[in-house]
């Protein structure tokens, strides 16, 4: 609980220094690596300018990803991360710009109903473990107004996930733990 609070201080404090900003809504893809499908699912990202110029800025992240499990014990898992990342960007004209950033955030995993049946329970209880995880992000901004725009970007994130609750019975994950790997986000983007 100590971590959470730090991290809400810090996001706090990066966001009381920003001058201007926005929010996207957008779609996401995510190939977790030792996930048997690819999750999808959907956020919102909040921007803020740390700089002048537009060149650093900071972003808060709120989404959920669903149908990696395929059609095993976590096919109706899902993750809610929340996160936060820096940001580096660099103009391409007066309606675009590329950047890069990395960041961390808390993968919230709430517990469901598998309908795999294991050992004499017919519907257990699988309860994962929530984990801190990190991030890199590399994407474009391309602006149609002052205000309205669209963005994609690829994202790298690594999580790892030590321990499973089944039926209220503390399991270790096992060789399967890591939550890594490539996606990909696109959606509408609003500037104020």
């Amino acid at each position: 609980m100590k971590k959470l609070a730090l991290f809400a201080a810090i996001l706090a404090l990066a966001s009381a220094g920003a001058s201007a900003g926005g929010f996207g809504l957008y779609g996401s893809y995510w190939d977790i690596e030792d996930a048997d499908d690819a999750g999808v699912g959907g956020g919102l990202k909040l921007q803020a300018d740390l700089s002048e110029d537009g060149v650093v800025g900071f972003e808060f992240r709120l989404s959920g990803s669903t149908g990696y499990g395929g059609d095993g014990v976590f096919k109706d898992a899902y993750t809610a991360p929340i996160e936060a990342n820096l940001t580096l960007g660099m103009p391409l004209g007066d309606k675009g710009k590329i950047y890069i950033g990395a960041g961390g955030g808390y993968y919230v995993m709430p517990e469901f109903e598998s309908k795999v049946v294991m050992g004499s329970s017919l519907e257990p209880d699988i309860d994962p473990d929530d984990s801190f995880g990190y991030f890199a992000v590399a994407g474009i901004e391309l602006m149609f107004s002052e205000t309205f725009g669209i963005f994609v970007e690829a994202k790298y994130t690594m999580v790892e996930v030590d321990k499973v609750k089944i039926d209220d019975v503390e399991q270790d994950m096992g060789d399967d733990n890591e939550f890594k790997g490539f996606g990909a986000n696109a959606g509408l983007l609003f500037k104020f």
